[in-house]
C-alpha cells in the first residue's frame, strides 16, 4: 500500500511539475469546459451600453475604465481591460461600432470594428492567466467569414495566429478560451477578417481562475490516499 501511495504521489508531482514547466496555452472552444476550468475570473458585458435595440452607436476607441461617452460611463468597462481598433479605412474617428440587440442580428450588444478592413484588439494590463470570449461577425449579407485570431502571450514577441472558423452573424456567438500554463500570460488577443468583415465581441472572461487549474485537483486527489494511510497508522498504534 505504501508502495503504491508513494508511486502515486511521484506520478501527480511529475505531472503537475511538466503540465506547469511548458510555456503555451491550453486552448477552449467549448464555454462550459472553459468556465469549469477557469472559475471566478471578471466578465465583462456590453449591456450597459446605452443604444436601444434595433439601432447603433459609432463611437471612437478605446474603450477603457475611464471612457466616458455617449454609450459607455465610467467603470461600465472593467479595469485592466482595453478595447480598440486599428487600420480601418473609414472616416473620422469613430473606430467602433456599437449594436443593440437584433440591430445586426446579435442576441447581445457588442463592440465591433467599423470598417471590414479594421483589426479589433484587447489588451490586459496587467496581464492575466486566462481569457475567453464570446465572438460575432457582420458581413453585410455575405454569411459567416473566418477571422485570424492572433495571441501574444507573455514569454514570446510573435504571437501565436489561429483560425476562428466561420463567426456566426446572428445569435450568441461563437466561444473562444485560452488558459495559460507554464508561466504564460495573456496579454492581447487580436482579429483579422481573412475576407472584408467587421467581428464583434459580446463577452469578455478575463483573470486568475480561482482554484487553480487541474494541478491543485491533481495533488488533492493523491493527498487524499497520503491522509488515509496516516490515519490507519495512527490507528494501528492505538
Amino acid at each position: 500500500m505504501r508502495n503504491l501511495v508513494c508511486g502515486l504521489l511521484a506520478l501527480a508531482v511529475l505531472l503537475v511539475w511538466e503540465g506547469q514547466s511548458r510555456a503555451g496555452f491550453i486552448v477552449y472552444t467549448w464555454k462550459a469546459e472553459f468556465e469549469a476550468a477557469a472559475a471566478g475570473l471578471t466578465v465583462q458585458d456590453f449591456s450597459a451600453a446605452q443604444v436601444s435595440a434595433g439601432s447603433a452607436a459609432f463611437i471612437t476607441g478605446p474603450l477603457t475604465s475611464s471612457t466616458n461617452n455617449v454609450v459607455f460611463s465610467p467603470g461600465n468597462i472593467a479595469p485592466g481591460l482595453t478595447i480598440s481598433s486599428s487600420g480601418s479605412s473609414q472616416t473620422g474617428g469613430n473606430l467602433l461600432y456599437v449594436p443593440g440587440v437584433g440591430t445586426v442580428g446579435n442576441d447581445a450588444k457588442g463592440v465591433y470594428t467599423n470598417g471590414s478592413d479594421a483589426t479589433l484588439s484587447l489588451t490586459f494590463a496587467p496581464q492575466v492567466d486566462a481569457v475567453g470570449l464570446t465572438l460575432l461577425s457582420f458581413t453585410n449579407n455575405q454569411g459567416p467569414i473566418t477571422f485570424n485570431l492572433s495571441l501574444l502571450g507573455s514569454t514570446s514577441s510573435t504571437p501565436q495566429v489561429f483560425s476562428t472558423g466561420p463567426l456566426p452573424t446572428s445569435g450568441m456567438g461563437t466561444f473562444f478560451g485560452f488558459i495559460g500554463t507554464g508561466g504564460e500570460q495573456v496579454q492581447r488577443v487580436s482579429f483579422q477578417p481573412s475576407s472584408g468583415a467587421n467581428v464583434g465581441v459580446t463577452s469578455v472572461q478575463f483573470g486568475t481562475p480561482v482554484p487553480e487549474p487541474t494541478s491543485l485537483v491533481l495533488m488533492v486527489t493523491i493527498a487524499g490516499p497520503l491522509g488515509l494511510v496516516g490515519w490507519l497508522r495512527r490507528r494501528r498504534a492505538v
